[in-house]
């Protein structure tokens, strides 16, 4: 969700205010995330 400017606009948040609202654990499962995929997608 950080990735779509759009839906966070539907929230009223930009992305930089998005991801100053999350913690130090989801932070660390984004990058985890991130690393699967790029490890999946070819």
């Amino acid at each position: 969700m950080l990735n779509r400017h759009d839906w966070l606009a539907e929230l009223g948040y930009t992305i930089a205010q998005a991801l100053d609202r999350i913690d130090s654990d989801t932070a660390q499962h984004l990058r985890d995330a991130e690393r699967v995929l790029r490890l999946e997608v070819p």
